[in-house]
Formats: structure tokens, sequence, C-alpha cells
């Protein structure tokens, strides 16, 4: 899953919309605060009702974030076991795909045996009505073969099995050390990561950090 910037992203603030506070339930924004000398990165909660509602230092609230990240990495041995599983199930889809290919190809077959028939027929026949019912049969299996034709495509630019054992090999490596994707600077790596490993919004208590996810 590619995740698209919001409107309201920065890289400097790579958890702004991601966190939420967990008295009230809003989001937490960020911005850097004017001081006396200078600019200080800070998050904060939107409510400004809730009574959590001063500054959490950047440094904080990203450092207690990636221990949280650290937390949830999974194990050597579950990774291996994961992508044994993943493997298998691609190549059951694998088998699937030529199974309904074949029947696919089986079919088109006999629909152009029926073209080329119905093609000989509208040649030879002088009755219009006649003419007109070959016509409206010759165009549904035609728009059939156009349907065979773009779903081939389709499977054509699916993912190879190189590109697809390349593509889970970054999916268990992110898993097994999501720390190391996360210092990348790049907000898609940062954003997927995030949905990879957590189902709902982060709480955040200012006293006691990120509540359990």
């Amino acid at each position: 899953m590619k995740a698209i910037p919001r409107k309201d992203y920065s890289v400097d603030f790579p958890l702004r919309s991601f966190v939420i506070c967990d008295l009230c339930g809003r989001s937490l924004t960020a911005s850097w605060c004017k001081g006396r000398n200078k600019l200080y990165p800070k998050y904060w909660c939107k409510n400004q009702n809730c009574v959590s509602h001063g500054t959490i230092a950047k440094k904080t609230l990203e450092e207690r974030f990636i221990h949280l990240l650290d937390g949830v990495k999974l194990d050597s041995p579950l990774i291996k076991l994961t992508q044994a599983i993943l493997l298998e199930a691609w190549n059951d889809e694998k088998s699937l795909d030529l199974s309904l290919i074949m029947q696919s190809e089986k079919e088109k077959l006999a629909r152009d045996i029926q073209i080329a028939n119905l093609s000989k027929r509208i040649s030879v026949t002088e009755d219009e009505n006649l003419i007109s019912h070959y016509e409206d049969q010759l165009k549904g299996l035609l728009d059939l073969n156009q349907a065979h034709k773009d779903k081939c495509l389709i499977k054509k630019e699916s993912y190879t099995e190189e590109e697809f054992r390349t593509a889970s090999e970054m999916v268990f490596k992110t898993l097994e050390n999501p720390v190391r994707m996360w210092k990348k600077p790049k907000y898609i790596d940062r954003s997927t990561l995030i949905r990879m490993h957590f189902a709902e919004p982060l709480r955040y208590d200012v006293k006691e950090g990120f509540r359990t996810p």
C-alpha cells in the first residue's frame, strides 16, 4: 500500500496526524514555536479545553516513538515462517491463475470458431432480420474476446516471481528492523511503515508517553 502524503504533512514533524491525545482523542498538531532566541519544534493537542494542551518537545515524542517501534519488530524465526507461508500462498495463486488462463483460452477458441461461422452466415444471408440477429451475436462474442484480451494484459502486468521475491524481502526486512526504515528521509517509507505496524492511531499521554498499541 503506497501512502499518499496529507496536505498538512511536514518532513519536520513525521508523526503529525498519526498520533492522538490519550485524554481527549484529538489529533496532535505540530510546528516550530518561537522562543526567546530561536525556534523550537513542538507537538501538542489541538483541543484547547484538554488538560494535556501543553506542548511536547519533538525530540521527546519521536524518541519515545522509536522505542515503541523497536518493540514491535518481528523476531527472525517468525519472519522466516511467515515468508514460507507467503511463498506457498503465492505458488498456490500462480497454479490457480494458470488453470483459469487455460480454461479462458479454451473458451476463446470456441468463440473464435463461432465468430468465423457467424461471419460466413452473414456473408451469404440476404434476410435483413437474420443478418441483424447474427450481427448482434457477433458483437457479443467480440466483446467477450476483448474482455479476455484486457484480462490477459492485466495478468502480464502483475508481479513476476523475481519481483515478488524482491518486494516480499523488502517488506520482511522492514518488519524485522522498522527503526532503520523509519530513519530514512522519505515520507512514503514512514507513512507505509506506520500502517504496516499499527492498525489504529497511536495514543500519547504527556506524562506516560505512548499507550499500548
